[in-house]
């Protein structure tokens, strides 16, 4: 899955934030993350070492997608059912809506695992792509 978010992100293509920070899921923090513009630039999105540091950063924050009950949907912001975080929560809040074109997201990661966006991230995550 974090290839599939490195692709819709811009990794590999060169001069992309996402490829220079070394951070395939464009997060903002992480363990590995820091910086390197001071503590003002503290929201901009992270950089690591290196891929696989930012690889690590980005596989524990799905992990902790698919670990995390949610109660509002991060599209709609409306109340729901207590439940573990689908595909759809998850990308809806990697990827939000204002800063993204995040239906289309969403599209291309459940087109490429070949699941609906109601899956459950711990399914998700239990496959290879």
């Amino acid at each position: 899955m974090l290839k599939l978010i490195g692709q819709m992100e811009g990794f590999g293509i060169p001069g992309a934030v996402p490829t220079t920070h070394h951070n395939r899921a464009d997060l903002r923090h992480g363990p590995h993350m820091h910086h390197p513009g001071g503590p003002k630039h503290a929201e901009d999105i992270g950089t690591a070492d290196t891929v696989a540091e930012g690889d690590s950063d980005g596989e524990r924050q799905l992990r902790l997608y698919a670990d995390r009950t949610i109660s509002v949907d991060p599209e709609t912001k409306q109340l729901t059912k207590p439940r573990k975080m689908t595909i759809h929560d998850a990308i809806y809040t990697l990827a939000p809506t204002n800063e993204n074109n995040t239906a289309r997201y969403l599209a291309y990661v459940c087109h490429g695992l070949g699941l609906p966006p109601e899956t459950p991230m711990a399914h998700a995550l239990e496959l290879k792509a």
